[in-house]
């Protein structure tokens, strides 16, 4: 499955390489913040190279 792959390394104030974090702004309830948050997940469409890079890296999974 590639969404363990996608989120290893999200916590809160870290994200995962690949990711451009959204930091600021809202969505009511929920805030963006550094790292993964509930209103923007890992954040917007991903830097294609490192996130190529990252999977790359990545052992294949049997």
């Amino acid at each position: 499955m590639l969404q363990p792959v996608l989120y290893d390394g999200a916590a809160q104030g870290v994200g995962p390489a690949g990711f451009r974090d959204i930091t600021l702004g809202d969505i009511g309830d929920f805030a963006a913040t550094p790292g993964w948050d509930a209103c923007t997940g890992l954040g917007v469409p991903p830097d294609g190279q490192a996130l190529l890079a990252r999977l790359a890296s990545r052992r294949p999974v049997r």
